[in-house]
């Protein structure tokens, strides 16, 4: 997908979501030189497309800026899902490609772990799309899914797999 793209900025938007018409028109009014990544909420939509919430939700505030510092303390920071972010094309100039024996799956949290690296992070809080929530979800999902045992497992692995990536590019 990233080679047949043109333009400076880049979207990597999963086949059961979309944005809303203005979103790219916000997204790019907000690159500019030094900014790696755009980060933007999402509503969550029902299999009728109907929206049930906000992800992530209104009060969890994003981290924007230089997260580095927050990266490298914390390990993570505050960001959202493969579809509520646009990267600059030099971002991932710099980071690809994703090291997909390890993010085969989830490749998003490859590409916010490490794309804070290569400049800044601007967070829009309103939603700009729409992420459709249904039994096949790998990280939400109904009722009782977070205490899934196998959720639970892949969700520690896939941490462990940011880690090691937050680590690399540190030391780079």
């Amino acid at each position: 997908g990233l080679a047949a793209a043109a333009g400076d900025y880049v979207v990597f938007l999963d086949a059961d979501d979309w944005l809303y018409p203005d979103a790219v028109k916000q997204v790019v009014a907000r690159m500019s030189s030094g900014v790696a990544q755009v980060q933007y909420r999402l509503h969550l939509v029902n299999h009728q497309g109907r929206i049930i919430d906000v992800l992530p939700p209104p009060e969890v505030k994003f981290d924007a800026g230089n997260v580095v510092p927050i990266l490298l303390a914390r390990g993570r920071y505050e960001n959202t899902v493969t579809s509520g972010n646009a990267f600059a094309r030099a971002t991932l100039a710099e980071i690809m490609p994703v090291p997909e024996e390890r993010f085969r799956i989830s490749a998003d949290g490859y590409l916010v772990t490490v794309a804070p690296f290569c400049g800044t992070v601007v967070a829009i809080e309103e939603p700009l799309g729409a992420y459709a929530v249904h039994g096949a979800n790998n990280w939400t999902g109904g009722a009782g899914r977070a205490a899934e045992p196998a959720k639970l497992r892949r969700a520690i692995a896939h941490d462990f797999d940011r880690y090691e990536a937050l680590r690399d590019h540190a030391a780079r």
